[in-house]
């Protein structure tokens, strides 16, 4: 009897081993907005957010927000964050990441008011694997 209790008891620890669970997070991506182009320019204006839940922001370029924050939940520690913003002419903003309401990268660049898309980085801080590249990009993966 002894040894039927240990093999079941053996066969219960062996089948009861945890799979180690990933910490989720908390993405927020957000850009605000510091000067945008000219009443009555029709400057377009693309922006990825990745992850996402499949409805990236879309800017009226005719009456552009002050703020756009996006929330996305959740991401795992080894996934991959992109954020891009890539305008015409004549914009100028910056764009945060956070992890869990703590910022990790920051980006603030100037579109060109006379080159289309040609933006520069005036000033960027934390996580980034583009940060050696005068673009308005940020992406790392979650540490």
């Amino acid at each position: 009897m002894k040894k039927i209790f240990t093999i079941i008891l053996i066969l219960f620890l062996i089948g009861c081993k945890k799979e180690p669970q990933l910490q989720k997070h908390k993405v927020t991506f957000q850009l605000n907005f510091i000067t945008g182009p000219g009443a009555g320019s029709s400057n377009f204006i693309d922006i990825w957010m990745n992850p996402n839940n499949g409805d990236q922001p879309i800017v009226d370029r005719f009456n552009i927000p002050r703020m756009i924050k996006y929330n996305y939940y959740p991401v795992k520690t080894g996934d991959k964050i992109n954020f891009q913003v890539q305008g015409q002419l004549s914009y100028y903003y910056e764009m945060f990441v956070y992890i869990d309401d703590v910022e990790v990268s920051y980006i603030r660049a100037r579109v060109s008011d006379y080159n289309y898309y040609a933006d520069h980085v005036e000033e960027r801080r934390g996580l980034n694997d583009y940060a050696n590249v005068d673009h308005s990009i940020i992406q790392f993966l979650v540490p």
